[in-house]
């Protein structure tokens, strides 16, 4: 960005203001796929995705641990159970913070946060974790009273997990970004 030059008296002028997003743009502004290499088609859909996926992790790990609390206080044993509420409680909240912001991001700043997402080797790694966790805990849990429960915990120790994938080098590789022209 170009120096702002103080004014006569001294003084900066204020920055150039931002123009607001509409929502709809955040569903539907389109990167700049041809300029950068990488760049997510819709990156507003990259980053709403990311923040529900974000809050439905922690439903999950709150629910997970109110699970817990609750069974060793000797109340109703299903982990899945409490597990699985915590994400449908965490998923529609993160999409009405990202529908609440939407008025105060700018188009260039999610386009950046989109294209920096996907290369992001930590974020890819958890939710690849949290995804094979979910499908392995369906998997498992098929012939039980609850497959979904049985995914929602599974996601919760993909999560978990990520701390010990990351000291033995597991990871999501993600391409290294670089402009094109």
């Amino acid at each position: 960005p170009a120096a702002r030059a103080p004014t006569s008296d001294g003084e900066l002028p204020p920055p150039p203001r931002r123009t607001p997003m509409p929502i709809s743009a955040l569903f539907t502004a389109r990167g700049d796929t041809k300029e950068y290499e990488g760049m997510p088609r819709y990156p507003g859909m990259v980053l709403f995705g990311h923040v529900v996926l974000k809050t439905a992790q922690v439903g999950l790990m709150v629910g997970t641990a109110t699970g817990l609390i609750s069974s060793a206080m000797g109340g109703y044993p299903n982990l899945g159970s409490f597990a699985a509420r915590g994400a449908m409680v965490g998923a529609p909240l993160g999409a009405l913070m990202i529908i609440g912001r939407a008025g105060s991001l700018d188009e260039d700043g999610v386009t950046d946060r989109g294209y920096r997402l996907n290369h992001n080797e930590g974020q890819l790694t958890v939710d690849a974790l949290t995804v094979a966790g979910a499908v392995i805990g369906f998997l498992a849990s098929r012939g039980g009273p609850s497959p979904m429960g049985g995914a929602a915990l599974g996601a919760s120790a993909g999560i978990a997990s990520f701390p010990i994938a990351k000291k033995v080098g597991i990871k999501v590789p993600a391409s290294k970004p670089k402009k094109l022209a």
